[in-house]
């Protein structure tokens, strides 16, 4: 068990563990005890199994607002196993004195509960001793969670300056409250956390979390991900089928040069040292808050469907209010590359076939009413 504390006078202790040998598709049940008592009702969430239909929900720019409590609403009907908030969290800002709005952010999301199927009950029948699985969390850096937008981008990277001592040296809480990795079976110190983890889904589907030139230069993150593959297992004779996830738009739904200029880096590094090599199947990209679907990409330009592009969907709009939303007028819509635009608040459900690298993966876009505003089977 890892213990860490948030500095100053905000009585924050945050504790992380590895829970190793779970089974797949299971339910697991947990609670927490201190001081041989226990202080917590009990927990469940499940494991994702190694085949079957799974389902995961992706969005970004999210906050700790009723605007984005009412989207994470609207997922819970999908019964996702997991959900992805691809930067700008609950927008602390780095800032220490903000850690009540990573408080505001976690216990809004301990309300988002997918309810058991039991068939012997009646849809309707409102049980309150099961709050149903909690949701695991998966997140990626934004500019919002590591506090760069005031900082030239070759003074961002400060990880290889961290000293949770000194005050002006620790490193953001987003890296104190969460652990996404493991070296060698144990949680490592928040100064060695590292900006990208991957995950994998079942036998054949991977999902690289990914830093997006904010706390790791983008070459950095391409080799990073080179270096994972070989440690990467699949099931024999299947061929791993890749989705990414992270802030930065390569392709942003907006026709601003300025936007476009921010990702620059991104296309010119990622696309040849990352999404040509291994075949993103789908970008799940965000920080512009709007909405976007793509059609199938590669380079630049319009490909291929299958085993050749990626499609692009985002851009992170899960709980931003519309005074710090886009007009309708600012999205690109003379550029022929996207297949819908808008800027309506949204997350995207993606309901993965995980019984074969080929299986379909569906995209389903669902607003904050919960209507569903676009899907597509890619």
């Amino acid at each position: 068990m890892y213990r860490a504390q948030v500095p100053g006078d905000y009585s924050r202790d945050v504790y992380a563990a590895y829970v190793y040998g779970l089974s797949p598709g299971a339910i697991v049940e947990f609670w927490i005890s201190a001081d041989d008592e226990i202080v917590s009702d009990v927990r469940r969430f499940r494991t994702v199994p190694l085949s079957g239909e799974v389902t995961i929900a992706v969005g970004g720019d999210a906050g700790a607002n009723e605007l984005g409590q009412q989207v994470s609403e609207q997922l819970t009907k999908y019964d996702p196993y997991v959900g992805v908030f691809a930067g700008d969290v609950s927008y602390d800002n780095s800032l220490i004195g903000c850690a009540c709005i990573w408080d505001k952010f976690l216990s809004n999301w301990d309300k988002i509960r997918v309810k058991p199927k039991d068939p012997l009950k009646d849809d309707n029948d409102d049980d309150d001793d099961d709050q149903g699985y909690m949701i695991p969390l998966i997140f990626t850096t934004g500019n919002h969670d590591l506090g760069v937008n005031a900082k030239p981008r070759d003074v961002r990277y400060s990880s290889q300056d961290c000293d949770m001592n000194t005050m002006r040296r620790i490193r953001p809480l987003y890296y104190g409250y969460f652990a996404f990795e493991v070296v060698n079976g144990r949680v490592p110190e928040i100064c060695d956390r590292s900006n990208n983890h991957v995950h994998v889904l079942g036998h054949s589907t991977v999902l690289w979390a990914l830093d997006s030139d904010y706390g790791e230069p983008a070459l950095n993150t391409a080799r990073w991900v080179s270096a994972q593959l070989d440690g990467i297992e699949t099931a024999p004779g299947r061929q791993a089928r890749h989705l990414a996830v992270y802030h930065m738009p390569m392709y942003p739904s907006l026709s601003d040069p300025a936007i476009w200029a921010q990702g620059s880096r991104l296309r010119d590094i990622w696309e040849k040292e990352l999404f040509t090599k291994i075949n993103i199947t789908v970008a799940f990209e965000h920080h512009v808050h709007a909405f976007k679907r793509s059609l199938p990409l590669r380079n630049g330009k319009v490909g291929e469907a299958e085993g050749f592009s990626t499609v692009f969907v985002g851009d992170g709009k899960w709980g931003v209010s519309p005074n710090d939303s886009p007009p309708e007028d600012a999205l690109a819509r003379e550029d022929e590359r996207f297949a819908k635009l808008g800027t309506f608040n949204h997350v995207w459900i993606a309901k993965i076939d995980l019984s074969s690298s080929k299986g379909g993966i569906t995209l389903i876009a669902v607003d904050d009413h919960g209507a569903e505003v676009d899907s597509v089977a890619v």
